[in-house]
């Protein structure tokens, strides 16, 4: 079957979609075009996604959200993701993004090559807050040292964790990731060791793995055309693992913001 005219058999809610202009990159339309995104979205079969914007992660987590938010307007399929750094600054804004509602998940902001050591010392402050309001927290694996993450995160259990990035060259830290913080989700956009996705449901569960496409860098379709082609997931898992986990860990309904 070609992947061009494949289209997923289950909805689907892309779980890591960035958008805006990126300095490192060349310029795609529909970053920037929110027309163009939603016809990629329509051409792969995607029903909505989580968004965050590239300004917020490389310039300014305030005006990339205010970008952001201008981009998705009353676009229900777009749901935007706040960015944020540990400074108290970042800390008031995700403050005033709770009290307005608009608080559904956060991104580490983090640039690449610029990596921050993920300790409780420097993290704490914006780590607690995200407990306390029951948000969950995505993660870049580049962007941290493992031994950082496991420390980190054994220390708020209740925080449930995203880990995007992660490569088949992960593949011996994967599961003893996943075996000592029982909270982490592994979005699966770059996650490409053979067998892997079936493997990792048998042991932990279809509810921790999450469909992400990692757009414009990576392809939305390739990711979908293979979980769908994966023998030993049941109709149920599927579902569960394109859409239905990061909708529970956004706690919305079908259709909500």
């Amino acid at each position: 079957m070609n992947t061009l005219h494949f289209h997923p058999g289950v909805p689907v809610f892309d779980a890591n979609v960035c958008i805006g202009c990126r300095h490192d990159g060349p310029p795609v339309e529909s970053m920037t075009d929110r027309k163009s995104l939603l016809r990629e979205f329509d051409s792969r079969g995607v029903e909505r996604a989580v968004a965050y914007h590239a300004h917020a992660v490389t310039h300014s987590t305030r005006v990339g959200w205010e970008l952001l938010k201008v981009f998705i307007g009353d676009e229900p399929r777009l749901i935007p993701q706040a960015c944020a750094l540990p400074t108290d600054d970042n800390l008031s804004f995700l403050h005033e993004l709770d009290e307005n509602r608009t608080l559904t998940s956060v991104r580490l902001a983090c640039e690449t090559g610029k990596k921050l050591p993920f300790l409780a010392a420097i993290y704490g402050s914006l780590l607690r807050f995200l407990e306390s309001r029951g948000t969950p927290v995505w993660i870049d694996l580049w962007q941290v040292e493992p031994r950082d993450l496991l420390d980190t995160m054994q220390k708020f259990p209740r925080i449930q964790l995203v880990l995007t990035g992660a490569h088949y060259i992960h593949y011996l830290l994967i599961k003893p990731l996943m075996r000592a913080i029982p909270q982490l989700h592994l979005e699966l956009s770059r996650y490409e060791a053979f067998g892997q996705v079936e493997e990792l449901t048998s042991e932990f569960g279809a509810d921790r793995l999450i469909y992400g496409s990692g757009f414009p860098s990576y392809a939305m379709g390739p990711l979908l055309f293979y979980l769908h082609h994966c023998p030993k997931l049941t109709a149920t898992q599927l579902q569960m693992i394109c859409g239905g986990n990061v909708e529970r860990l956004l706690r919305l309904e079908k259709g909500e913001r």
